[in-house]
């Protein structure tokens, strides 16, 4: 029987796998910035309102596409475990439960 345990949020994921005994960890990080930084700016607290609309939805559509891009990696790592835990803050989890979710069941026997 194979195991994982997974913390997350959408900055990074753990993943710590049983299999016969011996466990492994992983750790996996997103790469998603809701709001990277524009050459030139101080900080990210900087207010962007010269730069227009188009700009923000363009970065806001690039933010949720790397997150499902983070999302599907993990759960293709997953894809073959029996038992799977899932933790962590916020709705990270749920993401990723909605990305297993279009993965099929296999099993054996």
């Amino acid at each position: 029987m194979k195991s994982v345990g997974i913390w997350i949020d959408k900055k990074k994921a753990k993943i710590i796998r049983i299999k016969n005994g011996k466990v492994t960890r992983k750790t996996i990080t997103s790469g998603a910035d809701p709001k990277p930084r524009i050459k030139g700016e101080k900080s990210k607290k900087t207010v962007r309102t010269l730069i227009g609309f188009d700009f923000e939805s363009n970065q806001k559509r690039k933010y949720e596409e790397d997150l499902k891009k983070y999302f599907k990696e993990i759960a293709v790592v997953i894809s073959d475990d029996d038992e799977i835990y899932i933790f962590g803050p916020a709705d990270a989890k749920h993401q990723l439960e909605n990305e297993t979710k279009k993965f099929p069941v296999y099993t054996s026997g």
